[in-house]
């Protein structure tokens, strides 16, 4: 559900494009903080163009050989509302891998390499936040008065769930070497 959701807001945003376009918006604008493979963005292009949520015509430009180019219809303007109400009324549960690891930590004979991995998460959290301060810095000068906003809470928000989850990281590395 979530491909074809940015795939109908990046072209409900910004009009038109080709498939390689979405992807580059894919990067651009919604990597901080929804983690897509692109290489799925095909394979959900196809599938919606059959289900009717969009449509795509042929287009040449200049030298270029010719490449399609994809639009929502207005079956895949009510599926892009549809979709982001059940996001709003959907209640939020936090699911976090790393719990399987502990909660199953009496079966792991290498106590020390759980401890460093969870290590290797906090500098890659770390690295991760200095990143979103990066790009939410870059992003900004882009943006109206409007945009920004939003994209600050966006950037917020993650941010505040990276932090929380390197301190949280922090308390269960004390944790264990003491046990």
């Amino acid at each position: 559900m979530k491909v074809p959701l940015y795939i109908l807001g990046l072209l409900k945003r910004f009009g038109p494009q080709h498939g390689y376009q979405i992807k580059k918006n894919m990067v651009m604008h919604v990597a901080d903080f929804a983690h897509i493979k692109l290489p799925t963005i095909y394979y959900h292009l196809d599938r919606m163009e059959k289900n009717g949520l969009i449509v795509s015509s042929q287009e040449k430009g200049g030298n270029r050989p010719e490449r399609w180019v994809y639009s929502n219809t207005p079956e895949g303007e009510r599926e892009l509302q549809k979709i982001l109400n059940s996001f709003i009324k959907k209640a939020y549960q936090a699911e976090f891998d790393l719990d399987a690891v502990l909660f199953f930590f009496e079966f792991n004979r290498d106590r020390d390499q759980i401890i460093e991995s969870l290590r290797f998460h906090m500098s890659s959290i770390k690295r991760t936040i200095q990143e979103l301060e990066i790009h939410r810095q870059e992003v900004a000068v882009h943006l109206s008065r409007e945009e920004n906003t939003i994209a600050s809470l966006l950037f917020a928000h993650h941010e505040k769930h990276y932090r929380a989850e390197y301190e949280w990281l922090s308390e269960a590395i004390q944790a264990l070497e003491e046990v």
